[in-house]
């Protein structure tokens, strides 16, 4: 099951995507799941976005733990 996320009024793709994933970058895996909101750039409060797990990336370690 996709978790889902609520907006609070004035949010963006890139404001969400930080706070859910930690990183802006994310918008796209984002803006992927929710293709009916593609055109919304700032959120009204109270719209429910679908979340969807980020694939584990390499890149995303820190680098005390690369090896």
């Amino acid at each position: 099951m996709m978790k889902t996320y609520t907006t609070i009024q004035g949010q963006c793709w890139d404001q969400i995507a930080k706070k859910l994933y930690g990183r802006e970058t994310a918008l796209g895996a984002l803006v992927a799941a929710n293709p009916e909101r593609r055109a919304v750039t700032v959120f009204a409060a109270g719209v429910v976005l679908r979340c969807p797990d980020l694939p584990y990336r390499q890149a995303d370690r820190p680098k005390w733990q690369e090896r």
